[in-house]
């Protein structure tokens, strides 16, 4: 592991060096990024302790299309997980896209502004939440947010190539949640009769502002 360690170090410093000794022609219109900070976590080593939750990314993978005046930018993320019976399963898949603004701030620095669409989608399957009275109860929770998010972000340039960001944002959202229940009788004579199966569902809204708390290494191609 150490060795591992020492080896992405080095490879995340010299990538700047080794896009920029390359020829620069051509415009280059496309950005392609991935948040790193779940990485430099492992590779600083911070300190685990008891209460330690590991960094889980909003979106993995982004994409922006430079245009003359301003940005077009995506980006998606998710997680999914499953135990070998497949009776415990949850997913989540993150996607936002949206326009910005950049605005050079000198040879090294850039400062950039604008809006999102974001969508955020989970769905929590458990069939064994608890037995009671001959019955199994389990449920499938499913999540939707939507919602817009205007943002700013700062960006530190490694190369003409490569740079890393940092943005914040505030969201305005509506939110859907639905509850179905998994109701599965265990007992030819249940001592109680059957539970609810009706679905549940939950409607809000409201807003909220997001700190910079991620790095995304870029690379312009």
């Amino acid at each position: 592991m150490k060795y591992l360690k020492n080896f992405i170090s080095i490879f995340v410093f010299i990538l700047p060096m080794m896009l920029n000794a390359q020829s620069e022609k051509k415009k280059l219109n496309n950005e392609i990024g991935t948040d790193i900070t779940s990485l430099i976590e492992q590779v600083l080593n911070f300190n685990q302790n008891e209460f330690y939750y590991p960094y889980s990314a909003t979106y993995h993978i982004t994409y922006k299309r430079l245009l003359n005046k301003f940005n077009l930018r995506f980006g998606i993320g998710g997680i999914s997980s499953s135990d070998s019976d497949g009776e415990d399963s949850s997913l989540r898949i993150n996607y936002r896209f949206g326009v910005e603004k950049a605005i050079d701030l000198g040879k090294r620095w850039n400062f950039y502004y604008g809006v999102d669409f974001i969508h955020n989608l989970t769905n929590n399957r458990n069939e064994v939440h608890f037995q009671n009275g001959g019955w199994q109860q389990g449920s499938e929770r499913k999540n939707s947010v939507m919602g817009f998010s205007p943002l700013f972000g700062i960006e530190f340039k490694l190369s003409n190539r490569v740079a890393l960001q940092t943005e914040a944002n505030f969201v305005a959202y509506f939110s859907k949640v639905s509850n179905q229940p998994i109701i599965t009788q265990i007992s030819n004579n249940p001592s109680i009769g059957m539970p609810s199966t009706e679905l549940e569902t939950n409607k809000s809204h409201g807003t909220g502002f997001n700190v910079p708390n991620f790095l995304v290494l870029r690379i312009r191609i």
